[in-house]
């Protein structure tokens, strides 16, 4: 994922680095409820080495993703570049590189709160491992 110099809201892009980054539960939570509030939309989630990663998903292919994540960060769309998958017939945000997990899960109804979605992500893919 590649933003222009300048470009998007900081706090924004700090939740954007969960995409590609596996990190705790409470932090993927947080960026999720972020998203889902601000947009409304889908979200996927994943569970990598006990750590978790999120992504706004599109069934629209990759430039209606562009365009969500673009609104998201804040930013205008031809700011922006970003890696593309497809998972189950969802586009995701995601270097294209790596492997996805096998552990994933689609939150259809976007969460409220950033606990309810670290509710819904362990309910999909089970508590965070100590």
């Amino acid at each position: 994922m590649l933003l222009a110099r300048g470009a998007g809201d900081p706090e924004r892009i700090a939740y954007a680095v969960r995409i590609l980054r596996p990190c705790p539960l409470d932090e993927v939570a947080d960026a999720v409820a972020a998203y889902a509030t601000s947009t409304g939309g889908a979200v996927y989630v994943e569970r990598v080495d006990g750590q978790y990663r999120w992504s706004p998903a599109t069934r629209g292919g990759a430039y209606p993703l562009l365009r969500l994540l673009a609104r998201f960060l804040g930013c205008a769309h031809t700011e922006l570049t970003v890696g593309v998958v497809t998972v189950d017939g969802w586009c995701l945000a995601a270097n294209p590189d790596e492997p996805r997990s096998d552990q994933f899960a689609i939150l259809d109804a976007p969460p409220d709160s950033a606990q309810r979605a670290a509710a819904m992500i362990a309910a999909n893919l089970g508590p965070p491992r100590s």
